[in-house]
Parts: C-alpha cells; structure tokens; sequence
C-alpha cells in the first residue's frame, strides 16, 4: 500500500466529476475537473449547468443540486461553449491521465 501512496503522489493527473440529473436524461448538473501535480491540487475548474429536466429523487438524494439551488447560483444549460472551456482546461496538460 506505501508503494502504490508514494506512486501517486508523484504522479500528475487529471481528476473528473460529473453530476447528472439522472439516468433518465443524464443531463450534467455540475462537472469539477482538478489537476494534481506530484499527487498536490495546483487547479481547479467547476462549472454548474440548469438541466432541461428536472433531477430524480435519487440523483437530487445524491448531489442536492436542485433547479432552485442551480437558479441560485446561475447556471445556464450545458452548451458548446462550455465544453469548449472544460477542453482548453484539460489541454494545458493534455498528455495527462484522467481518472
């Protein structure tokens, strides 16, 4: 276990999240992208979204975002822009794993 905790803290990498409104239409609610360099945060990017659906009871049980929590904090629907934004963060290190 020390020998794959070391690994990791010397290893750079992207991590992902993605919150949906739920498996029906599994539109994106919020996505967080982090970047570790040497196993440390260096940079963040998070982003929520107004899905065109309402969220589940599960998926709301799950993450809590609701339309009225989402209004508030003024998310617009996912669109190409955004994806765009998410893209270029990722492309600063583009040889790097996503997990």
């Amino acid at each position: 276990m020390a020998l794959q905790r070391e690994r990791l803290f010397q290893t750079n990498f992207y991590a992902v999240d993605i919150e949906t409104n739920g498996f029906k239409h599994n539109e994106p609610v919020q996505i967080a992208v982090v970047r570790f360099e040497n196993g440390i945060e260096v940079a963040k990017w998070t982003k929520f979204f107004q899905p065109w659906h309402r969220s589940t009871k599960d998926a709301l049980r799950t993450h809590g975002l609701s339309r009225r929590k989402l209004r508030e904090k003024k998310a617009n629907p996912f669109c190409k822009l955004q994806a765009n934004a998410m893209i270029e963060f990722l492309e600063i290190k583009k040889d790097w794993p996503i997990t």
